[in-house]
């Protein structure tokens, strides 16, 4: 494999890893604070609590991190593996790891995210049933649901333009996106920005 090819995809790895960890929102009662971590070549860790990862960033040769104000940079060169503790530790170490990962997936990441005044959710359904989509606040309140009815297998998409059910624009703020389905049972976060 020539070096080029290996580039693409370590960092075809390091994108799946990234959206994995960024945009699955956390499950009540789980032990522990979810954590972002990059281990470096020099054998460092650099550890992020996932509430506080604003935005990652993959430029040519660069991974940024954007947290609680403050950014740091990564050559991809540097980067040994991306991992993050869910309810266990979870590494992304090969790009096959991170094609099973994704292929895991059935709810996507918002388009675009954050977003105004409206934003795009995507998703998959293994087969077919009475599908729900639903948003809520970061209290957990219902603001609206998007879709509430029988969905065949296969995909789809929905938009949300920022309203609550009975029409009124919701505040900037996080939101989550929670897609319940035969099989499915996923949540995702996403920010309104007005």
């Amino acid at each position: 494999m020539s070096i080029t090819a290996e580039r693409s995809l370590r960092r075809f790895a390091l994108v799946a890893a990234a959206m994995l960890i960024l945009c699955i929102c956390p499950h009540i009662g789980m032990s522990g604070e979810p954590t972002f971590v990059v281990r470096l070549m020099n054998g460092q860790d650099r550890s992020y609590a996932i509430d506080a990862v604003q935005r990652v960033d993959f430029g040519p040769d660069t991974l940024r991190v954007v947290a609680m104000g403050r950014t740091d940079s990564y050559e991809m060169e540097s980067i040994v593996r991306v991992r993050f503790l869910w309810d266990e530790w979870t590494a992304i170490d090969h790009p096959e790891d991170a094609s099973v990962s994704v292929s895991a997936m059935h709810l996507f990441p918002n388009q675009p995210n954050p977003f105004s005044p409206e934003t795009r959710i995507a998703f998959e359904l293994p087969e077919a049933g009475h599908t729900e989509l639903r948003i809520y606040a970061a209290c957990g309140r219902l603001i609206s649901t998007l879709v509430k009815e029988h969905r065949g297998a296969g995909p789809h998409s929905v938009f949300w333009n920022g309203r609550d059910q009975a029409g009124r624009k919701m505040p900037s703020g996080v939101y989550f996106y929670s897609l319940a389905a035969p099989g499915v049972k996923e949540s995702r976060k996403m920010v309104l920005l007005r």
